[in-house]
């Protein structure tokens, strides 16, 4: 019984390495190709936007009329279009037909002040974000080995750190002010985050 068990432990070990292995062959190959990382990075972003619930402000869903089945339905869609916007606004080239707006998404990111929170929180963040979307790339693709393969470029602590700022200032940002309670439109710390 514990021969079986070492064996176990040892193929799930290899198979772990090379994992790894083939993380870093993709980084690599990333790395050198402006549009694999601006394809990377825009895939991680979504992935990470759209697993998020969007813990919206109910009573901002109350004063604009929306359902929030419509809320969450319609932000996954702009999930795309907000994913599209960081990749263009830090510099990677992206395929034209990623991050159409319609009607309804583009409501839904006017409600958000997307654009107000991408132009003064994000954009100068280019970096984080950089670095946020590829590690959720590389989570998409080998599961928690991300973490090894992302400290040949950032250390996981500090980008965990960098990006909880980054979610505390968008926080502050847009903050619905009411008698009594000051709360952010959007709990942005349940959707700017690394994946764990």
């Amino acid at each position: 019984m514990r021969d079986e068990h070492e064996i176990a432990e040892k193929d799930e070990h290899e198979i772990a390495e090379q994992e790894v292995a083939m993380l870093k062959q993709t980084l690599e190959r990333i790395s050198k190709d402006p549009m694999l990382m601006a394809e990377a990075c825009f895939e991680g972003l979504k992935l990470m936007l759209q697993s998020s619930d969007f813990p919206v402000l109910p009573r901002l869903l109350i004063t604009n009329g929306i359902s929030p089945t419509q809320w969450f339905r319609g932000m996954r869609s702009a999930s795309d279009i907000m994913a599209a916007d960081m990749v263009k606004g830090i510099g990677l080239p992206l395929k034209a037909e990623e991050g159409k707006k319609e009607a309804e998404e583009k409501r839904l990111l006017d409600i958000l002040e997307w654009e107000k929170l991408f132009r003064e929180v994000l954009s100068p963040k280019a970096q984080t974000i950089k670095n946020l979307g590829l590690v959720w790339y590389l989570s998409m693709q080998g599961g928690e080995n991300w973490v090894e393969v992302a400290s040949d470029f950032v250390d996981p602590k500090e980008l965990a750190e960098e990006v909880r700022h980054l979610a505390e200032e968008l926080e502050e940002r847009s903050m619905v002010y009411g008698v009594g309670e000051n709360l952010p439109k959007v709990k942005w710390r349940d959707v700017f985050r690394i994946p764990l």
